[in-house]
């Protein structure tokens, strides 16, 4: 059973993996570029939130029915982890606006690979009309999109976002 103590515990990893280390340097008030790469940091925070969303399958299968909804909570714990937890690290890297742009995709991409793949495939099947055996198909073609969207969101966070060199645009500041 999964305790008060274990998800503080959890929690408590995952804000250590996002906040900077005390021995680096402060951010200066106004970088044109990021000094080195985070992808790592941007990796374990991924690797625990969607770690999290696994345990809840775990716990999902154990659940009996009366109301344990321990699987759910964390489910939406790591869902909500992979969502924000790179843009709370790319932000307390001292760049909001990668941090926005990071909730960004991992927001709109799934949603529109969803969009795109279930409308494709309905597209496709809808020759003469679409039946009941078929409709079946257009959720997995959701689905497919979904997940499309989802890892390629995750691999642009990782990959461009978390990297240094890029230049931030000017004018384009939240502070």
């Amino acid at each position: 059973m999964i305790t008060p103590t274990h998800l503080g515990a959890l929690l408590l990893a995952m804000a250590v993996a996002a906040s900077p280390a005390a021995a680096q340097p402060g951010v200066s008030s106004a970088p044109t570029e990021q000094a080195e790469s985070y992808t790592g940091t941007i990796v374990l925070v991924d690797a625990l939130s969607l770690g999290t969303f696994a345990l809840a399958g775990v716990l999902g299968e154990n659940d009996d029915g009366y109301g344990d909804d321990t699987g759910l909570m964390f489910a939406m714990l790591g869902l909500s982890g992979w969502m924000v937890g790179p843009g709370i690290v790319h932000a307390a890297k001292g760049d909001r606006i990668r941090g926005l742009a990071s909730v960004g995709l991992r927001l709109g991409l799934p949603v529109a690979g969803g969009l795109v793949g279930g409308l494709g495939l309905s597209a496709a099947l809808s020759g003469g009309g679409i039946s009941d055996e078929d409709s079946q198909w257009v959720g997995v073609g959701t689905m497919v999109g979904f997940l499309g969207g989802a890892i390629t969101a995750t691999l642009l966070d990782q990959l461009w976002l978390a990297k240094p060199g890029h230049r931030r645009a000017a004018g384009l500041s939240l502070t």
